[in-house]
């Protein structure tokens, strides 16, 4: 199993939204990147994977940008794992299966 900075990213991302998001101002892809220190374009597709999950939702157009789908508080970790990354999250299937034929 590869490792990958999605998950961080998208860990951060989601906190940055939340903390900022008091602030009654519009949390950009640009304002995020510069927090995580990378391309705006990175964060924008972390954010696509984080909306197709219901985690985030967008508004579009002058004035709009991101915010959480739902409280900071009902976001789970698994959750944004799940949204961002392909392998499953424990790879112990294999040792389950080998205990099992024992």
């Amino acid at each position: 199993m590869g490792t990958s900075s999605r998950f961080a990213v998208a860990v951060h991302t989601l906190a940055y939204i939340a903390i900022r998001s008091s602030a009654s101002l519009a949390i950009t892809s640009e304002m995020i990147a510069k927090s995580v220190n990378t391309h705006p374009v990175v964060i924008r597709r972390i954010l696509g994977t984080l909306r197709a999950a219901h985690l985030v939702r967008s508004q579009p157009g002058n004035g709009g940008g991101w915010t959480l789908a739902k409280k900071a508080s009902a976001i789970s970790l698994c959750e944004i794992y799940g949204a961002v990354e392909l392998e499953p999250l424990f790879a112990c299937t294999v040792v389950l299966r080998t205990r099992a034929a024992m």
